[in-house]
This record gives structure tokens, sequence and C-alpha cells, in this order.
């Protein structure tokens, strides 16, 4: 969801690359999930990751400092709760905005990706409106900066269109159509990896 939200005018890219949405588009017909255990089948756009220390994702911070372009921060609940600890949302300011995705449904196809993933939380009751707060400093999201989006329409083959809408409606953003293109790449790989016969493949391998 990060990736497609990049692509959008005004963001900068995750990755530092000439010709950002073709090279992603690129990155992501590459991804040999058929040839992968399930658990490393993901859309991450680098594979240096650390996703407590780089909440700025792939671009050095100095360089973030310094720019107009609006910044996607993701993450789970810990990274954000780092975050904070590290002094890296406190220093960038109340202008943000946010969105809360649900914790899949058990028999969900989202659920049972985390279930393969092997990565399940022990935070899951949490809500829209959202408070991540820590110390003194706390994260707010609710309808006046942010909105809710649930898994069940995003792990849908219709899942960008669902996104594009929520953020036409609320951030007056465009969401250009190389994320239909990327979403139906993504949306292929989570079907392969929850399927029954893909999961008793690897699990002894």
């Amino acid at each position: 969801m990060c990736n497609m939200i990049s692509l959008c005018e005004g963001f900068g890219p995750r990755v530092k690359k000439p010709n950002y949405a073709q090279w992603m588009l690129k990155k992501y017909k590459r991804v040999d999930y058929k040839l992968k255990q399930p658990k490393f089948v993901n859309a991450h756009v680098d594979d240096n990751i650390h996703h407590v220390d780089r909440l700025y994702e792939y671009i050095d911070k100095s360089e973030l400092d310094s720019t107009n372009d609006k910044i996607i921060i993701q993450g789970h609940i810990f990274n954000f709760w780092a975050a904070i600890n590290n002094g890296i949302l406190e220093e960038l300011g109340p202008d943000y905005v946010g969105i809360v995705i649900d914790y899949p449904k058990e028999g969900s196809m989202a659920y049972d990706r985390i279930t393969v993933y092997g990565y399940h939380s022990d935070h899951r009751q949490y809500t829209f409106p959202l408070e991540v707060k820590l110390l003194e400093y706390a994260v707010n999201i609710t309808e006046d900066n942010g909105f809710f989006l649930s898994t069940d329409k995003l792990f849908t083959p219709e899942g960008s269109q669902h996104l594009r809408e929520y953020l036409l409606d609320k951030f007056d953003l465009v969401l250009p159509p190389e994320a239909d293109e990327m979403h139906k790449m993504w949306f292929t790989w989570m079907e392969h990896v929850v399927r029954p016969e893909t999961v008793e493949f690897w699990k002894n391998r």
C-alpha cells in the first residue's frame, strides 16, 4: 500500500531511482514468488530492511530533513513506539495524516497470510480513531486527519481501487494507474502464498 501511495504526486520516492514508477513496476515483475518460501514473498523495495531503525524507509534521514516531499512512515505498533522513543516523530511535528488498517479477521486471506508468515502480533485490539502513545508523546489518527481501511477491502483484486477512492475523498490524492498494475501482481503473490499446497510444499524445506 505504501509503495502505491509513493507514486502519487508530491511524494518523494521510497528509493532514489530515475523513472521511479517504471523502476518500481520492473521490481515487482522480477519477484520470483513461486520459487521463494512464502514468508519471503513481499513488496519490500530494498534488501536492507531494519524495521525499527529505518522508519523513513530507504532514504537517509538527512535528505528528508531538507525536502518538501511528503514522507511515508509505515510500521507495526512497535515501529512507532521506537520512532517516538528516538524523537523522530516529534521532530517531524504535528502536520501529519494517517491510515489505520485493522487486524485481519480469522479465516480471511489477510489472516492466513500472517499465519503463513509466522508473525502474528500481540497487539491486535486497536480501533479507529487511534492513539499511539509513549511517555508524553502521542500520535493521533482520527476522521479529521486520516481514515480506516479494512484488510478485507485491500486483500481483493480491487484493492487499489478501494485505496484510490479513499485517497481522493480524504486527501485529494490521485492514485496513478501504475498502482493497479502493482496491486494486481501483489495480489497474485498473496493468492499463491496462502494456498494449502504452497504451504505444504515449503513446510519441511
